[in-house]
């Protein structure tokens, strides 16, 4: 439980300062984070995707 509060703060924070959640590198993309760790969440659903798909 606390690690879970302690990362919800720690993310706001960055958030509030619009910094990355994730890394704290500043970000340009419009969105909570930079490009680099929308890459990598992407290719991470990507993978999710395609394992939840050939198991169905």
């Amino acid at each position: 439980m606390k690690s879970t509060y302690y990362t919800r703060k720690l993310k706001e924070s960055r958030k509030e300062q619009g910094l990355c959640i994730d890394c704290s590198k500043p970000h340009s993309t419009g969105y909570l984070r930079c490009q680099e760790c929308l890459d990598k969440q992407a290719e991470y659903a990507r993978k999710k995707r395609k394992k939840v798909n050939s198991n169905s």
